[in-house]
């Protein structure tokens, strides 16, 4: 519910005066931040460090090398500086496009580096030497761009290395032997771990009071990732067999049943618009791929729709008896 809606039920409902709404009103238009002005100024700074660094990776044949590592490290110290300048007079929208500038300009100077001295590093080293050296801007961000770019960096660096990526073929190996006709566990699987990922990035977003953006990005891409395998396997269903369609749907059915009881218990109603706007899809998928004529679909979808209602009607009955025995 939009501001202005909510502040003029509550003074329809003698919450607050007339002169208390009009004064948050004009508070909240003072305070308010021009989100479309901070993006575009965000990836205008993006765009020039991305410039920045493709200069760095040209081949300068006709410059000396420690020219090149002078003005590099001029501009790293310029950008610095001016991050600094703006976190002091707290220009919040310029400390954070300072921060991002110096993300990208420390991976261009470690590829400048690696260029001159001719270094024979994997990506993985460089990447996670990179995400480590920014890690301090990570920790003293407050918005959730700069993570968005540092997460992927740590993640593929990680998944780059030579015995974790040997690693991970013996273990994806062993499941496929195990599981291949299984489509159902490989399902349950990814959401079991995805949801785990964002639990544990939640608990310590929670623990952390907010403090740190990069909990919440994390699990945010832990969100994409369920939602993503959910829409995957929904439209995918109909090749696997008529027991694991079943087992499928029933896994996804309940996957979003809980997470839009979570969305209104924590009162995230975009959350819960999601799961129930992906359960008329699949609801959709579930009777046009279970019966074959459009009438069977209409009768199965009716009594569906009559039972959920029923349900539903009961179980708010049952509720209200029950607050009125306490």
């Amino acid at each position: 519910m939009r501001l202005e809606k909510k502040l003029a039920l509550w003074e329809d409902n003698k919450l607050i005066t007339a002169a208390q709404k009009n004064k948050i009103m004009d508070f909240e238009k003072a305070h308010k931040n021009p989100i479309l002005f901070n993006a575009l100024l965000l990836l205008g700074v993006f765009l020039m460090a991305l410039g920045v660094i493709s200069i760095v990776a040209a081949n300068w044949d006709g410059i000396p090398n420690p020219a090149k590592l002078i003005v590099d490290f001029a501009i790293l110290l310029f950008v610095a500086y001016g991050t600094f300048v703006a976190w002091s007079k707290q220009k919040n929208i310029w400390f954070e496009c300072g921060l991002l500038a110096l993300f990208m300009l420390v991976g261009a100077s470690i590829g400048l580096v690696g260029q001159i001295y001719q270094l024979n590093g994997s990506f993985a080293s460089a990447g996670l030497f990179w995400a480590f050296m920014t890690l301090p801007l990570i920790i003293i961000t407050k918005r959730k761009v700069l993570p968005l770019f540092w997460l992927p960096l740590l993640f593929i660096s990680i998944f780059s290395i030579e015995s974790v990526v040997e690693f991970m073929i013996k273990i994806l190996d062993w499941w496929f032997a195990h599981w291949k006709d299984n489509p159902d566990i490989y399902l349950l699987t990814i959401l079991a771990i995805c949801g785990f990922v964002a639990g544990f990035f939640a608990m310590a977003d929670t623990l952390t009071k907010k403090q740190y953006t990069v909990f919440s990005v994390a699990k945010m891409y832990a969100y994409i990732a369920m939602y993503a395998t959910v829409i995957e396997f929904m439209f995918v269903a109909t090749t696997f067999s008529r027991f694991n369609f079943f087992n499928v749907y029933l896994i996804i059915t309940a996957f979003l049943l809980i997470m839009a009881f979570v969305g209104e218990r924590l009162g995230r109603r975009r959350l819960v618009n999601l799961n129930i706007s992906l359960l008329y899809i699949d609801f959709m998928c579930i009777y046009f791929n279970l019966f074959g004529s459009l009438v069977q679909n209409g009768l199965g979808m009716i009594v569906t729709g009559a039972v959920l209602i029923g349900g539903l009607y009961i179980t708010r009955n049952v509720i209200r008896k029950l607050k009125t025995l306490k």
